[in-house]
């Protein structure tokens, strides 16, 4: 006879980052299971779980779907030697299947939030313009910008450096925009 012990690891499995695909069908979010982070898709009509499959060297975070389901924005962080690199995190987009990947914006500093215009045309994101040494939030001094899809400039909307900025999103006129921000 002998005794056998068995030791189990807790598990750690989140999502964040929820939001609806245009026709109201699908849920797109965030999901952590342990370090292994995906875009995942849930159909609530089939029961059907799928997943975007980021390179090993990225984390692609936070996507939204176009109003006319056709594309998909999202923000992208790289892998650093230890940790993911914030400094350059980017915007990309790419059609709902997965194809047609590419990159919007190339500047320094994170980016998130992003979400399409009504058109299709524009994107709406924030963006930090400090990495933060010490505090609970690794980035500050956020403002609003927009990229044009089709030539990749870059506008700055906002002026104000905000601590924290979240939950932008254009009016149906594609120049008005909402946001909320400390």
């Amino acid at each position: 006879g002998g005794c056998a012990t068995l030791q189990t690891k807790e598990i750690r499995d989140e999502i964040d980052h929820l939001s609806f695909s245009h026709d109201g069908k699908k849920v797109l979010f965030d999901r952590c299971r342990n370090e292994d982070c995906q875009i995942q898709v849930y159909d609530l009509e089939t029961g059907e779980l799928s997943a975007y499959q980021s390179p090993p060297n990225e984390r692609w975070t936070m996507a939204r779907q176009s109003y006319d389901g056709k594309k998909t924005v999202f923000s992208i962080i790289p892998a650093g030697d230890k940790y993911l690199d914030l400094t350059q995190m980017q915007i990309a987009v790419m059609d709902v299947d997965g194809k047609n990947f590419k990159k919007l914006t190339s500047s320094p500093f994170p980016k998130i939030y992003p979400t399409f215009s009504h058109s299709g045309k524009k994107v709406l994101y924030v963006k930090a313009s400090r990495i933060r040494k010490q505090g609970r939030t690794p980035a500050s001094d956020y403002d609003a910008w927009e990229v044009d899809i089709e030539t990749g400039k870059e506008i700055r909307l906002t002026h104000f450096e905000y601590l924290s900025m979240n939950s932008v999103c254009y009016f149906p006129d594609d120049e008005t925009f909402l946001y909320k921000a400390d």
